[in-house]
C-alpha cells in the first residue's frame, strides 16, 4: 500500500481490496451496506464532482494516488 501525506499531516493509505461482505467492527453491517447506503448514487450532487475527477484521472493516467478531500489540487499528473 502506498502512503500519501494528507491534510494536517495525516497519512492516507489506499486499500488495495476488500470483500463486500467484510463486517464493520461492532455492527452487523458490511462495507457493501455502507457503500450502498451512502455512495451508490454517483449522480447525487455531492458525488458528481468526485466521479468527474475519477473520469478525468482515468483519462490522463492520474489515479496512482488516493484522493484526498480538500487537498490543494484534485489530481497529480
Amino acid at each position: 500500500m502506498s502512503k500519501k501525506l494528507g491534510v494536517g499531516g495525516a497519512f492516507v493509505e489506499r486499500k488495495n481490496s476488500f470483500e463486500s461482505w467484510d463486517k464493520i467492527l461492532g455492527t452487523e453491517q458490511t462495507i457493501l451496506d455502507f457503500w450502498q447506503w451512502g455512495f451508490s448514487d454517483i449522480q447525487s450532487n455531492s458525488l458528481r464532482g468526485i466521479f468527474d475527477e475519477f473520469l478525468v484521472g482515468a483519462a490522463i493516467g492520474g489515479l496512482n494516488q488516493s484522493r484526498i478531500e480538500w487537498d490543494a489540487f484534485d489530481l497529480k499528473y
